[in-house]
């Protein structure tokens, strides 16, 4: 992330509090840096009228399900400015950079509220590990996708990211099995004890 792209990393710290608020931080901020406008239609008072009583029997077919399941049917449905995604590739070296930013977002160290409830059921070393693993995991699945996606411009070094990536991620995998052990039993081992 460079200097220049300071909405990349507010959105890194929005997601560290919840991740769905990083699809609005970034449409905001990236809007107002690319000085986007979001072009509303005229108001008209007939018209604002005439759409809500159009929408009556589509939200009255649409009850049953809201009935069933309430919290996503209140869920708000997320609209992003489409010039977002222009802006978003010129600051981080085209599209495959972009998308794998948010790649690593998607993946890395989970919500706060998600890491309270991991460290209250399962101990704080199980959610410190799973703090660990998923950023590892973030940084690795982002790195892959852009030395993949962008290999062309750099043959020899994309390779040695992407194997270097692979064979991390197999050597914490080795180390953490030789460390625990084998600790899981088969079903036969388990009708035999």
């Amino acid at each position: 992330i460079k200097q220049e792209n300071w909405p990349a990393t507010v959105g890194l710290f929005t997601g560290l509090l919840a991740k769905e608020v990083v699809v609005g931080t970034l449409n905001t901020l990236y809007t107002q840096v690319g000085h986007l406008h979001h072009v509303d239609d005229k108001f008209s008072f007939i018209g604002g009228l005439k759409a809500a009583l159009d929408s009556i029997p589509r939200n009255l077919a649409a009850l049953p399900a809201a009935l069933s399941n309430p919290i996503l049917a209140s869920a708000p449905i997320k609209s992003v400015n489409s010039g977002v995604y222009g802006v978003m590739s010129k600051y981080f070296d085209g599209a495959a950079g972009a998308f794998a930013y948010l790649l690593f977002i998607l993946l890395y160290f989970p919500c706060v509220s998600t890491m309270a409830v991991m460290r209250r059921e399962i101990g704080k070393n199980w959610a410190n590990f799973s703090m660990l693993w998923t950023t590892g995991l973030a940084y690795g699945v982002a790195t892959c996708f852009y030395q993949l996606a962008t290999i062309r411009r750099h043959e020899l070094s994309s390779s040695l990211w992407v194997i270097g990536m692979m064979a991390t991620f197999a050597l914490v995998i080795i180390v953490l099995r030789l460390k625990t052990g084998p600790r899981v039993q088969s079903t036969a081992e388990m009708s035999h004890a």
